[in-house]
């Protein structure tokens, strides 16, 4: 049994590593676009990089694989993140951008989100 329960923890330790990694190139790939100026592209990116990143967090939090969900305010509830009601706002704002990042009716979003705002966001969590 305790052969299994060791098992199971080497796959979440794994998991938890290769969402951070991932969650790291996301990163990158949309400061990247942002630098560019392809804001919607970076930000699709770096909503990816945030939600990756959260998933994490979940993963060792209940020490079981991460959901599949893809909603910020969810995944970050799910780890016990502590946020601001601010912080809490913006990612619900940047889930309904996500959502809709293919359809122009969400442009205003971006406009009012601010490029550099997400990017500097995401980079503040990926460092914890």
């Amino acid at each position: 049994m305790l052969e299994i329960e060791d098992s199971l923890m080497n796959g979440i330790e794994k998991q938890i590593q290769y969402w951070v990694r991932i969650s790291r190139e996301d990163l990158r790939v949309g400061d990247l676009l942002l630098k560019q100026r392809m804001t919607r592209h970076g930000l699709f990116c770096l909503h990816m990089s945030m939600e990756k990143l959260l998933k994490a967090l979940v993963s060792k939090a209940t020490q079981e694989p991460a959901p599949k969900t893809r909603s910020l305010p969810i995944l970050a509830k799910t780890a016990n993140v502590e946020l601001e009601p601010q912080q809490f706002r913006f990612l619900r704002t940047f889930d309904s951008f996500n959502i809709g990042i293919l359809v122009t009716v969400h442009a205003p979003v971006v406009t009012s989100l601010g490029a550099g705002r997400p990017a500097r966001w995401a980079a503040r969590a990926s460092r914890r």
